[in-house]
């Protein structure tokens, strides 16, 4: 058990014609305590030449004296000839040079005698420094299996080690994380203390004592600062690294999909294929910085694809069409993304695919090849930005730079992911096709004109027109509920009844999803009873909205 160490009194040998005096009290750091005592001696002479700034003492004109009255050297250990209690003193004269013990060499060889190949077969180390391994933890199930009792179930073993290496491993975090705040404090506490100690010396009126304990408050703190700072860098320094903590992605390599494409309108839930560029260290490369003006990420992640669409489009469909493959030239596609950091989102990525396979289903094949292109800019951008953990605009510029660079090599990697991609599209096109099924871009476009005209007609309409436009045949036959659709049409919500105008289901079911879930229910079931929506009709999947 290691001692417990108390403040160390320090103080000053005066002349009988000295009218100096200082003593000082305070606790040497643990990180001193190994080290030379020249540390004590230049904290004691700091506040020394502080208070008699007009008669200061030299360093090396002065020196310690431990309370066995031996004279301490300057690179004498702190622990090995300082107690844990001890009184100082500060005397006149130089410090004894501490003579360094002379060093076995070993037995000489004359160079005669030193064979040729001496050098490579040494028995000394080769220099590589093995202790980086040290705090690395390489626990797995292997290790686990390995070490289990016979008459312990192994899975269940295995999943108790494996549980307290995540106990441990969060208990070490929280611990650590309590020093940092520690060091945090003690931060602002010494720099507090420190303004308050140096507010008592310049104040004239304030005494002396009062002076000596602001300082010694002060430099109290600051020890302890020391002390919380060498434990932390400690803790930090043993603590064990995981596979996690280690490693990044250095190379990544996605494709996209081509089975369980809905046809519906909205956003398709595809990844592009990619190839991430392995050969530089995440957040090395030129311009990984975020282009200035901009501190966050270019879309907020609670924007949703329809109002994203709303508001991009435009944007969107301008780069999805510009001519990066017909030109070779990537310096336009650079500049506009780098203006326009809206396109860097996977809402653009999945309307750029709805564009391609909508072209690709019209058999337009070289526009969508063109807007496969660009999908695969868009694309490597985000998995870059993934790959290192940063806003995707801080991967415009080492993507262009690394095509710059190494144009030819990128190039090929880069058109040969774009003709995988293009034969995915292609090969759904051609399922959908024949499935009979439209284009997904085609109907939601048809589903967005059909709102605008329905809200064009709703704000159109006033009074006995919009009835007449939109209401329900009176002599309509009742439904298999028993329930008049007149009557359950002028009962539903504005929003719901818009629905039906516009017969837009996917409008209805989230429309649906909006409301509470009782009144939802009531207002579905009224809906069905009375013959307003048939749940075994064409285009339902036979179930309410959920």
């Amino acid at each position: 058990m290691s001692t417990k160490w108390g403040k160390t009194k320090i103080t000053f040998e005066k002349s009988n014609d000295d009218t100096r005096d200082l003593t000082i009290k305070f606790k040497i750091p643990k990180k001193w305590r190994a080290g030379p005592v020249s540390k004590v001696k230049t904290t004691f002479l700091e506040t020394f030449n502080e208070k008699y700034k007009e008669n200061p003492l030299v360093y090396d004109s002065v020196h310690l004296k431990n309370s066995q009255n031996k004279d301490l050297c300057d690179n004498d250990i702190v622990q090995d000839v300082i107690s844990t209690h001890d009184t100082l003193t500060l005397c006149l004269g130089a410090a004894p040079v501490q003579k360094a013990p002379a060093m076995y060499l070993g037995h000489k060889v004359g160079s005669a005698q030193v064979p040729e190949n001496a050098g490579s077969t040494s028995t000394k180390s080769s220099g590589f420094n093995y202790s980086r391994f040290d705090n690395i933890d390489v626990s797995d199930e292997d290790e686990d299996r390995a070490e289990c009792h016979p008459n312990i179930d192994v899975k269940s073993w295995i999943r108790l080690r494996k549980n307290q290496r995540e106990e441990n491993r969060a208990k070490e975090r929280a611990e650590i994380a309590a020093l940092e705040a520690t060091v945090d404090e003690l931060k602002q506490r010494s720099l507090s203390l420190e303004k308050a100690a140096q507010a008592a010396r310049d104040d004239p009126n304030a005494n002396e004592d009062e002076v000596e304990e602001a300082e010694a408050v002060a430099r109290d703190v600051a020890h302890q600062l020391h002390d919380a700072e060498y434990e932390l860098s400690e803790r930090i320094r043993k603590k064990k690294l995981t596979v996690d903590e280690l490693c990044v992605d250095g190379f990544d390599v996605t494709s996209s999909g081509t089975s369980n494409q809905s046809s519906a309108p909205g956003p398709p839930s595809s990844s592009g294929g990619s190839l991430a560029f392995p050969n530089k260290a995440p957040g090395s490369a030129p311009g990984t910085e975020p282009p200035k003006g901009h501190s966050g990420p270019s879309v907020p992640e609670d924007l949703g694809y329809e109002e994203y669409l709303n508001t991009h489009q435009k944007t969107i469909e301008t780069f999805a069409h510009m001519n990066t493959v017909g030109t070779k030239s990537y310096e336009k596609a650079k500049k506009y993304l780098l203006d326009n950091p809206a396109v860097l989102s996977t809402h653009a990525v999945g309307h750029m695919l709805l564009i391609c396979l909508d072209y690709q289903m019209a058999d337009q094949e070289e526009m969508a090849f063109r807007v496969a292109t660009q999908y695969q800019l868009v694309q490597f951008c985000l998995d870059l930005a993934s790959s290192s953990r940063q806003d995707p605009r801080s991967a415009v510029h080492p993507l262009f730079q690394r095509i710059d660079q190494n144009h030819d090599q990128y190039i090929k990697g880069f058109e040969d992911s774009v003709r995988d991609f293009v034969k995915k599209v292609k090969l759904r096109a051609e399922e959908k096709r024949a499935a009979g099924e439209e284009s997904p871009l085609k109907l939601q476009r048809e589903a967005a004109e059909n709102r605008k005209l329905a809200e064009a007609a709703m704000e159109a309409g006033d009074g006995e027109g919009e009835e007449e436009s939109f209401g329900i045949d009176p002599n309509a036959p009742v439904g298999p509920g028993g329930l008049h659709p007149a009557e359950v049409f002028d009962t539903l919500p504005e929003p719901l009844q818009q629905c039906f105008i516009s017969q837009d289901i996917e409008m209805i079911k989230k429309v649906l999803m909006e409301m509470k879930p009782e009144d939802a229910r009531y207002h579905f079931d009224r809906c069905i009873a009375s013959g307003l929506w048939n749940p075994n009709g064409p285009g339902d999947d036979g179930q309410k909205p959920e």
